[in-house]
């Protein structure tokens, strides 16, 4: 796998950008570009996906289960894939690469009981081998808590070391995590996203690594709310370079919005437009290729909602201009990915049903690349099981092929299994881009990446995904329709470093070191 992955041969040109003003103009560029794409109908059918667990050797574990993470724990080339059920052990299963998954929990030694929310791969002592932070609820914050810090020794198996690197959060209500190296110094920090507790206290926590331990900065740098954290995700909505992070709550989204001062400040749903509430689950992505993210949400309402970045630091809802169908059932996860690989962001809903009621269906929406979305579930074969009760969903292309698949877990409130579906596939091209960092985070986690055809440029935001406790893998894939010949990637590293590849052949998973 090593070979077909080194054996390419391309053009760089790197640069530094020292200032703004290069954005702006970019942004225009891709803004006109997007605008003239957008009147291009989709080139292939829709693809189509197949139930492959069993095929897989996954066994249907039925739990209650808070919570995925893909990512390629033993550097092989191949997605592995984290579980992790609430109050149950968890599973960890290896990738063959053979299409079928072994299950190594007990010899990776994470087989911890605890009940868990949210996981997320992350690499924080930058030595190239990926390693899990856990947080859990622990009796809605009054009972024991170990959160977990799973540090990879690079021989298959992890040792815990949120003690001693001072990030267990013994009294937090665990939600939502977060790995980004926020104030650029080459380390990754850790954000926790944590609900109230039974005694009304709640704090989150902004741990930044100090190399040799973490230290809780939140308080410092202004990201302590009195609200209880639903989800939470990181993004660059205003394309200052800076990055920034949505909260989500039982009443509203909150965007903190990241200064050059290394602080945080909040930005009021009123100011920003983000007004939903009940909320679940939010995702950010570029679904019109104006170089901006623009943000989905799930709420258990029922209500998706889609708000587009105008750019100017407010958000439009442009849910049914964009043809978004809503129903009375609550949603409970979101999930931008181009399953057609026809460069446009399609929009996948994890549902549930009641206490008590079958499962309810999910929803995949097919990006129509003109602003609408049209429900293409059935023709997908995407609902889902009718028993347990979606909880969240996470894509990777596990078997390599090009096309993005996902997991899909089933136990949200009541006892169920996860389910893999592979995506069947089409005619379109593709491209999936992996980036190692070194003078950056060895993840080059906070990088972008600007991927130009004859048709179109697509934006990508290089993070691990964890909104709504569902981690994607870290590769950045572009569908790429027709096109053969990628013309320019740009890459920007987290330290302000630009590369560029020119000319480079589709249908190639790149592994791509910064210079």
């Amino acid at each position: 796998m090593q070979n077909l992955w080194t054996r390419f041969q391309f053009v760089t040109r790197v640069g530094l950008i020292l200032g703004s003003a290069l954005f702006l103009i970019q942004h225009g560029t891709w803004a006109a570009q997007a605008q003239g794409a957008n009147a291009l109908a989709p080139t292939a059918p829709f693809v189509q996906f197949s139930d492959v667990t069993r095929q897989a050797k996954l066994p249907r574990v039925k739990a209650r289960t808070r919570g995925i993470a893909w990512g390629d724990f033993d550097n092989d080339g191949w997605q592995d894939l984290f579980v992790g059920h609430h109050a149950a052990r968890p599973d960890l299963f290896r990738n063959q690469g053979d299409g079928t998954y072994v299950n190594v929990t007990a010899s990776a030694g994470i087989d911890e009981l605890t009940d868990r929310h949210a996981c997320q791969w992350g690499d924080f002592n930058n030595d190239r081998w990926i390693d899990l932070y856990c947080s859990a609820g622990a009796a809605r914050g009054m009972g024991s808590k170990p959160n977990q810090l799973w540090q990879n020794n690079g021989a298959g198996s992890f040792q815990d070391v949120a003690v001693s690197m001072g990030v267990i959060d013994g009294v937090g209500r665990g939600r939502s995590v977060n790995w980004f190296d926020y104030n650029n110094d080459g380390l990754l920090d850790l954000f926790l996203g944590n609900a109230l507790r039974s005694d009304g206290a709640s704090q989150n926590r902004l741990y930044r690594n100090e190399g040799a331990t973490f230290s809780d900065v939140a308080a410092q740098v202004g990201l302590i709310m009195s609200f209880s954290a639903v989800a939470s995700a990181v993004t660059d909505y205003n394309q200052d370079g800076l990055w920034d992070l949505s909260i989500a709550t039982d009443e509203a989204i909150y965007l903190f919005k990241h200064t050059a001062a290394d602080a945080f400040r909040e930005q009021s749903p009123r100011k920003t437009g983000l007004q939903v509430q009940a909320l679940d689950a939010l995702t950010w992505g570029d679904y019109d290729n104006d170089g901006y993210a623009d943000l989905a949400v799930a709420a258990r309402s029922g209500a998706i909602k889609l708000f587009h970045n105008n750019r100017n630091g407010k958000f439009s809802d442009v849910t049914s201009r964009a043809k978004i169908p809503q129903a009375a059932l609550p949603a409970q996860a979101a999930r931008w990915a181009d399953l057609n690989n026809d460069g446009w962001l399609d929009l996948l809903i994890v549902r549930r049903g009641v206490t008590h009621t079958p499962n309810a269906p999910d929803l995949l929406l097919q990006n129509l690349g003109n602003g609408a979305f049209k429900d293409v579930t059935g023709r997908a074969r995407l609902a889902g099981p009718a028993q347990g009760q979606g909880e969240t969903v996470a894509a990777a292309d596990y078997d390599n092929d090009g096309f993005l698949d996902l997991f899909v877990n089933n136990g949200a409130g009541a006892i169920g299994s996860g389910f893999l579906y592979r995506n069947l596939g089409n005619a379109n091209h593709w491209l999936t881009l992996q980036l190692r960092g070194t003078r950056s985070n060895a993840l080059a986690i906070g990088s972008k990446i600007w991927v130009t055809t004859d048709n179109k440029t697509q934006y990508r935001e290089y993070l691990y995904e964890n909104s709504s406790s569902g981690q994607s893998s870290i590769r950045a894939h572009f569908g790429l329709a027709q096109d053969t010949i990628i013309q320019v990637i740009k890459i920007r590293w987290p330290d302000g470093q630009v590369q560029e590849l020119l000319d480079v052949p589709a249908d190639q998973h790149l592994v791509i070191e910064q210079p």
